[in-house]
């Protein structure tokens, strides 16, 4: 067992390295090579996903904007939802305020709790889920 460990720790050494260029660094990986995740999937689970009806992810969007709009303090207080499109690709972010990295679900809570007088959700709860789904 002694004899594999330095194998196992240089495995995970090599693990912890992690190329962090940006496309624009990498003159070696020409833009047509760039794939999407959803190449990967078999036309089934494809198909799947490009069907709004079929796809089980809707129901934790379609539960978001109910939540999204439910209560006295709801996040349609101060948003639509058409003013979110595309905020979800701005995070994760560091908060101007904080100079903390907040991620989609950090900022979602930030706002329950500055905005909202609201309790924050806890981290893969069903509620949070929904709401960064929709989001």
């Amino acid at each position: 067992m002694r004899r594999w460990a330095p194998v196992a720790l240089g495995l995970l050494a090599g693990l912890a390295v992690a190329d962090t260029r940006s496309f624009a660094d990498r003159p070696d990986l020409p833009a047509e090579r760039l794939q999407s995740g959803s190449d990967f999937l078999t036309p089934e689970t494809r198909a799947l996903q490009a069907d709004d009806f079929a796809n089980p992810g809707y129901l934790w969007v379609q539960r978001g904007a109910e939540l999204f709009t439910a209560g006295q303090t709801s996040c349609a207080g101060c948003h639509t939802a058409g003013s979110l499109a595309g905020s979800a690709t701005r995070y994760p972010s560091v908060d101007e305020g904080t100079a903390r990295l907040l991620n989609l679900e950090g900022r979602i809570n930030q706002c329950r709790t500055r905005h909202q007088g609201q309790a924050a959700l806890a981290y893969e709860s069903d509620d949070l889920l929904a709401l960064t789904a929709y989001v």
